[in-house]
């Protein structure tokens, strides 16, 4: 019954890091648009958009921000195992979890802070020193969403690694065996 639980909810924290996926190349389209945009604009018709740079920073935030719970789930980060790689299998698989866990702990505190900011712009009405008038807290969101969304992503991984339906003999000892585990052995899949 646990087990079903806790793999309904890494399904939809899954689901969730995925549409934020989307939600980034739509900000990169976005973002790509208003630039050739304001280009056009300023050199064609000598009117530049004067509201664009507000939006830029905008779609910036979501473009660059959001994917993160979604390369995690890919196992896609970055990693320089120079140290790590030195060290016997079990200890890898304990700094691993205690990567994790203080990546948790790290993501929850920005989270919060993310989140009393955003409602402090909104609640005093910050906006942005431009034409435009942005409110700041449009921006701010997507550091609450973001990280939030990397927090379920490393509950989800957490959940996967220490209760995954294991087959006789497998023991996932990195992200990717747990993603092998949670994918029924298709890495990549959803």
């Amino acid at each position: 019954m646990a087990y079903r639980f806790l793999k309904k909810c890494v399904k939809i924290a899954e689901k969730i890091s995925f549409m934020a996926e989307v939600i980034s190349a739509v900000s990169i389209g976005l973002l790509l648009l208003l630039v050739v945009g304001d280009a056009i604009a300023a050199s064609v018709f000598r009117k530049p958009l004067t509201w664009s740079s507000d939006f830029q920073s905008l779609f910036l935030a979501y473009a660059l921000l959001m994917p993160a719970a979604y390369v995690l789930h890919q196992d896609s980060h970055i990693r320089v195992r120079v140290l790590a790689d030195r060290l016997p299998p079990a200890v890898q698989r304990t700094v691993e979890i205690l990567t994790m866990v203080a990546s948790l702990v790290a993501f929850i505190a920005l989270t919060v802070k993310a989140w009393q900011s955003a409602v402090s712009s909104y609640t005093r009405g910050w906006v942005s020193h431009t034409p435009f008038g942005m409110p700041l807290w449009w921006s701010q969101l997507a550091v609450v969403v973001a990280s939030g969304l990397l927090c379920l992503q490393l509950l989800a991984w957490l959940c996967r690694f220490f209760f995954p339906k294991q087959s006789k003999g497998s023991n996932p000892s990195s992200v990717s065996d747990v993603v092998m585990i949670s994918s029924g052995g298709q890495e990549g899949s959803s």
